[in-house]
C-alpha cells in the first residue's frame, strides 16, 4: 500500500509485522501449502487510520465456503436481542420502518425486527442460513448494491464489517445512498485502542482491512456528506465502540452531537503518539515468549475455539501440531479441516471431553468466561489458559 485507505495520504509508518500468514478463516481441507501474504500494519500519520500494509483479494476471503455464523455464540446472540430493543426503543422504530443489515451473517439480529428487513451478505452458505431462518437476504457486496433513488432505510447497522471492506470510502458514501434523510446508521467496531493498549495483536488480520477508532472517522463521514453524532463503548470482541451516524442536516434535533464525542477523543490521545506502538510491539514479543515457556514447562495443550484471532496466534508464535494436537470446536463447518499454515486440526468440541486433558489453550480470549463456564461441569479438573493481553491460566476450583 502506496496511500491511506481512508485519506489517501502517503505518510505511513509500520506498527507490527505479524509476518508471512494465510487468511485466518482459510482451514484447509486436507494437510497443504496455502498461500500467504505479508501481515502487517501501518498507521496514516496524518489521519491515524491503522490499516493493513497488503490487501488480500476481498473474494478470497469472503467467498461461498465462509466458517463463521454468528448464531454459534449465545453471548454475541443476546448482544443482538438488546440492540434490536434498545434502538427500537431510542429511535421510535415501528412496523413500517425498514432496517438493513451490512454483512448480516446468518440473521441473528434482523430476527429481533418484525418489519420490512434486508440482510445484504457476500457469503452463500451463511446467506442461505438466513434465508432458512425467513429473514430477507440478498447474495452481495454492499458496495455492489444497486443504488436506491426511493426506498431507504431508517436503520443501517453495520455490526463489525466495515473494517472487511477494502474501499472504506465506498463503503460509507453506500450508507449515504441507502440513508433516509432522518435516519441513523449505527456501526460496531472493535476499538483499536483497546487492541493497541490491550495486546490485541491476533485481532490484526487481512479479513479486516482497517482498524478503527473515532479520530480518523469524523473527517471520513464528514467528507461523505454525514456525522456521528454519538459514541459508545460496548465490551464485545475485547472491547468495542458503537458510533451513531446521521445525514448531516442540521435541522435533525434528535441527533444532536453529544459530549461524549470530545471525551472519546481524548482517551484516543495515545493513537496519536508512535511511542504507544513501539510499546505495543514489545509486549506483543512477551506473550509470545511467555506462551513458549509456558509449553516447555508443562508439554502440549490442546486448544479451543478454531477462531481467526487464534490463527493469526498461532502462526504468530509458530505453533504447530507438535505444541497444540488439535483444536476443538463446535461449528460443524470447521471440523474436519486444518488450520491455516499451522496446519492442526481441528475437531468436534466432544472429542476434547473425551481426553479429559491437564491443559486447554482458550484462543478467541474475549469468550473465555463463556467457554470456561460451559465447559467447566465437563472438564472438573483442567487449567484452562489465554495468552492475550498476558497470560492467564484459570486453575480447576
Amino acid at each position: 500500500m502506496k496511500a491511506c485507505r481512508a485519506c489517501n495520504s502517503a505518510d505511513l509508518e509500520l506498527v507490527i509485522d505479524l509476518g508471512e500468514q494465510s487468511p485466518p478463516n482459510a482451514l484447509a481441507n486436507f494437510r497443504q501449502p496455502q498461500k500467504t501474504y505479508p501481515l502487517r500494519m501501518v498507521v496514516c500519520k496524518t489521519c491515524w487510520l491503522m490499516q493493513t500494509e497488503v490487501d488480500v483479494p476481498h473474494d478470497e476471503i469472503f467467498d461461498a465456503d465462509y466458517p463463521y455464523f454468528s448464531g454459534q455464540s449465545q453471548d454475541w446472540v443476546e448482544h443482538c436481542k438488546r440492540y434490536a430493543a434498545d434502538m427500537t426503543a431510542r429511535f421510535d422504530l415501528g412496523p413500517r420502518s425498514y432496517v438493513i443489515e451490512i454483512g448480516g451473517n446468518d440473521g441473528t439480529l434482523l430476527k429481533n425486527f418484525t418489519g420490512p428487513r434486508l440482510n445484504v451478505e457476500p457469503c452463500a452458505n451463511v446467506a442461505r442460513a438466513a434465508i432458512e431462518a425467513g429473514v430477507p437476504t440478498t447474495i452481495a457486496a454492499w458496495q455492489g448494491l444497486t443504488r436506491n433513488p426511493w426506498y431507504k432505510a431508517h436503520l443501517i447497522v453495520a455490526n463489525n464489517v466495515m473494517a472487511h471492506s477494502p474501499d472504506l470510502n465506498g463503503f460509507i458514501e453506500r450508507i449515504h445512498d441507502w440513508l433516509a434523510t432522518e435516519g441513523v446508521a449505527t456501526i460496531e467496531f472493535p476499538w483499536v485502542l483497546n487492541t493497541i493498549l490491550e495486546t490485541q495483536f491476533d485481532t490484526i488480520y487481512h479479513e479486516h482491512y482497517s482498524y478503527l477508532a473515532l479520530t480518523p472517522l469524523l473527517p471520513l463521514f464528514a467528507r461523505h456528506g454525514m456525522r456521528i453524532f454519538d459514541v459508545e463503548e460496548l465490551p464485545t470482541h475485547g472491547g468495542s465502540l458503537r458510533i451513531y451516524v446521521a445525514q448531516d442536516y442540521r435541522s435533525l434535533t434528535h441527533q444532536t452531537q453529544t459530549a461524549k464525542i470530545t471525551e472519546f477523543l481524548v482517551r484516543e490521545a495515545p493513537l496519536t503518539d508512535m511511542a504507544t506502538y513501539q510499546a505495543f510491539r514489545e509486549r506483543a514479543a512477551k506473550v509470545k515468549s511467555d506462551m513458549w515457556s509456558l509449553l516447555k514447562e508443562v508439554g502440549p495443550m490442546y486448544g479451543y475455539g478454531a477462531a481467526a484471532k487464534g490463527s493469526v496466534f498461532l502462526n504468530y508464535c509458530g505453533l504447530t501440531e507438535q505444541e497444540i494436537p488439535f483444536i476443538a470446536d463446535t461449528t460443524p463447518a470447521k471440523q474436519g479441516k486444518f488450520m491455516p499454515n499451522s496446519q492442526i486440526p481441528v475437531v468436534a468440541e466432544k472429542e476434547l471431553i473425551e481426553r479429559q486433558p491437564e491443559w486447554v489453550l482458550i484462543l478467541p480470549w474475549n469468550w473465555r468466561r463463556e467457554i470456561i463456564r460451559k465447559l467447566r461441569p465437563a472438564l472438573p479438573r483442567t487449567k484452562f489458559v489465554t495468552a492475550i493481553p498476558e497470560l492467564i491460566v484459570s486453575e480447576p476450583a
